[in-house]
């Protein structure tokens, strides 16, 4: 039986997004373009998988890891990253 897969969306430390940080304004140190403004959305998998693939991408240089319900609640996090989704990345599972 295979597991359920989601959503995950991946945040990022506010030094990623504050002038002067070592990498350049809006900049990443693993060159992809995501910032402190937006988030990185992982889709078609589990969220131990996602989890794994943010080490992949960005190493240690991420901050939080949510769920659609923690993500989007009106009166939490979505207002806090005005940027929106930075980065999408679609993982298809063949069996």
């Amino acid at each position: 039986m295979s597991k359920e897969t989601t959503t995950t969306y991946i945040t990022f430390g506010q030094q990623y997004g504050l002038p002067g940080n070592p990498w350049g304004k809006d900049c990443h140190p693993s060159g992809y373009p995501v910032s402190s403004d937006g988030w990185c959305e992982i889709t078609g998998c589990t969220e131990e998988h996602a989890r794994g693939i943010a080490f992949a991408l960005f190493g240690q240089n991420w901050a939080f890891l949510y769920g659609a319900d923690d993500m989007f609640d009106p009166e939490d996090k979505i207002m806090m990253y005005e940027a929106g989704c930075q980065l999408r990345v679609t993982v298809e599972v063949v069996s």
